[in-house]
């Protein structure tokens, strides 16, 4: 079967919207997972802690920052592409995109359900 051309469309504007939902979301965890960071720094610096606890909280501490690390990472891929769905060209860009999913959407219904309405002949089973 034949993809729809407003299909295509309609997957680029959920990329676009995906996209923007994941740089923020990767930006508040960024900004938690710092926090957290001085959690685990303020635990060592502050607290009396076993040689055991002190490795545990090591563990964690590395495992906070390859998690910050990866949403980092996202956070800077996805920034221009961000900026540039962000800006004021490409609001309009989007915003035509989305007009041109429903023209695209309302002519291929229309070529669904098209038919022909013979003008000259009165059966069109005889052919003259």
């Amino acid at each position: 079967m034949k993809v729809k051309f407003s299909e295509l469309i309609s997957t680029f504007c959920e990329m676009v919207d995906e996209a923007k939902k994941d740089y923020e979301w990767n930006t508040e965890e960024v900004k938690r997972l710092e926090k957290l960071t001085q959690d685990y720094l303020h635990k060592l610096e502050l607290e009396p802690l076993t040689y055991s606890e002190r490795a545990k909280l090591a563990t964690q501490m590395k495992e906070c920052r390859i998690l910050r690390r990866k949403s980092k990472d996202t956070v800077e891929v996805l920034s221009p592409f961000v900026d540039l769905i962000e800006s004021e060209r490409g609001v309009q860009m989007m915003n035509f995109m989305r007009e041109v999913l429903g023209q695209t959407r309302k002519i291929e219904r229309a070529m669904e359900i098209r038919e022909y309405r013979y003008r000259v002949l009165q059966d069109p089973s005889i052919v003259t």
